[in-house]
């Protein structure tokens, strides 16, 4: 029953992005420059807590929030990198087709990838980032 229910969501959704052609170079341009985008995102990070609070090393009376802030930020990528470092064992033992192989028919934006497809390496990233942000 799960994978029917599977089966049915993936086919509305791919529906909806063949009919839906202004998406279609957005979604393209977060598949190729995904990474980029999260890596800007943790720059920014750090940039707004390096801008926004003063570390107790900068003088001044020690502000342990403000060294929590850029600890945090600057621990992020980090993490982000441990996060698609332990999920590439992951996706080999999910071993989950890809669904343009299990529905040869299914509308597809960006070229094929060889991988497996669950979990995802760009879902993975994006919570990753999103919690080191938060």
């Amino acid at each position: 029953m799960l994978g029917a229910l599977q089966d049915a969501w993936f086919l509305a959704v791919n529906h909806l992005a063949a009919t839906t052609p202004s998406l279609h170079a957005p979604v393209r341009l977060f598949a190729d420059d995904g990474v980029a985008l999260f890596a800007l995102i943790l720059l920014a990070n750090w940039w707004w807590a390096r801008r926004t609070t003063r570390p107790s090393s900068a003088g001044g009376a020690p502000d342990p929030s403000a060294d929590a802030a850029l600890t945090a930020a600057l621990w992020a990528p980090l993490a982000t990198l441990l996060a698609l470092a332990v999920n590439q064992p992951l996706v080999g033992s999910f071993a989950e087709a890809r669904p343009y192989t299990v529905f040869p028919h299914a509308f597809t934006l960006v070229a094929h990838s060889t991988d497996y497809s669950f979990p995802s390496d760009h879902g993975v990233m994006a919570g990753a980032v999103a919690a080191g942000v938060l």
